[in-house]
């Protein structure tokens, strides 16, 4: 899984999975400025599809 963020001004990204199951992964994002502060948050989710055989 990967996400692309632009980092202007020194905003710092992290992404952590909240839920990883057999079905769904659900991902939050929260975006830092320099100085630690919370500007934005995120949250998705992906559903997991099962490799076609054959």
């Amino acid at each position: 899984m990967a996400s692309e963020f632009c980092t202007v001004g020194g905003a710092r990204p992290v992404a952590r999975p909240l839920h990883v199951g057999g079905f769904f992964v659900v991902v939050r994002t929260e975006v830092h400025d320099d100085e630690g502060r919370l500007t934005g948050q995120t949250a998705r989710t992906q559903a997991v599809l099962a490799a076609r055989r054959g």
